[in-house]
């Protein structure tokens, strides 16, 4: 069980590695095309970057899921592992569980943060062309069966002949975040104070999802939750509960608050800043 939990470490820890991977990709194979006119320029410019936009949004979807619905710091006790923070959704019987809108907020501050990498690459492929941006602000929606993201702000191209605003197109990612977060929730609201073994086997089928137990260290489980579908993001879900706070205490190296109140609850997490 520990080593199974050390090797769903090492394939989150991969996802990471891959969004480097993705940006040299894309800088290397997308190359503008020379003679041609301003505007189709633009047409290619908007187009190569949009699809570098597009990467942005599955790597980011994929660092979410495995960050249990945080880009950073998670508002919950959490540990810290590899360079990833895993949030405890259940810690000996108080639950921390991140609502959609949460979700969508975390989303778009890490997108927001990697965006100007593909104006870069746009540049330096279209050395003619000025390429600036200002207040990029990206609005992510979580549906059913997808998750929407629309990135609106300034995007200005330019050369001798003139400038030219134009604006993204709202793109959508085949998604089942709506699904893993819901399954989370219910295996977290029904997991007391040991493995939801029982459960498991009935989100998995109501939520169409593959869902994984295993020890994370001592005293901590951690939860991995899998999209049936292939080309689905984020690839897996994951976060971690305690049900046994000496033994976590005395094994881990903590870094997030835990509430030392006697009852056990449902914690209310802030709502993302409007």
């Amino acid at each position: 069980m520990h080593k199974r939990g050390q090797a769903t470490v090492l394939i989150i820890f991969g996802i990471v590695i891959a969004l480097a991977i993705v940006i040299v990709f894309f800088s290397l194979n997308d190359s503008p095309l020379e003679g041609l006119g301003f505007d189709k320029n633009t047409e290619n410019v908007q187009s190569s970057t949009e699809e570098c936009f597009k990467k942005i949004y599955i790597d980011s979807l994929d660092f979410i899921g495995a960050q249990g619905g945080y880009s950073k710091e998670p508002l919950g006790p959490y540990v810290s592992e590899i360079g990833l923070f895993f949030p405890i959704y259940n810690f000996n019987g108080d639950v921390y569980l991140p609502k959609n809108e949460l979700v969508e907020y975390e989303l778009s501050l890490i997108i927001d943060e990697n965006l100007p990498i593909c104006i870069a690459q746009a540049q330096e492929r279209y050395p003619s062309l000025e390429i600036s941006y200002d207040n990029f602000l990206t609005t992510t929606k979580i549906n059913k069966d997808s998750v929407s993201f629309i990135t609106s702000g300034d995007f200005k191209i330019t050369n001798n002949e003139g400038t030219v605003i134009t604006e993204f197109n709202e793109i959508n990612i085949n998604s089942k975040l709506n699904n893993l977060i819901l399954a989370s929730t219910s295996y977290t609201l029904g997991s007391d104070s040991s493995i939801c073994l029982d459960c498991i086997a009935d989100i998995s089928d109501r939520f169409d999802l593959l869902i994984d137990v295993a020890n994370f260290q001592e005293g901590i489980i951690i939860v991995n939750l899998y999209a049936n579908e292939k080309e689905s993001y984020p690839s897996a879900f994951t976060f971690l509960e305690v049900h046994d706070e000496e033994v976590f205490f005395e094994k881990i190296n903590y870094l997030g608050d835990v509430s030392n109140e006697e009852t056990s609850e449902i914690k209310e997490l802030p709502a993302p800043p409007q």
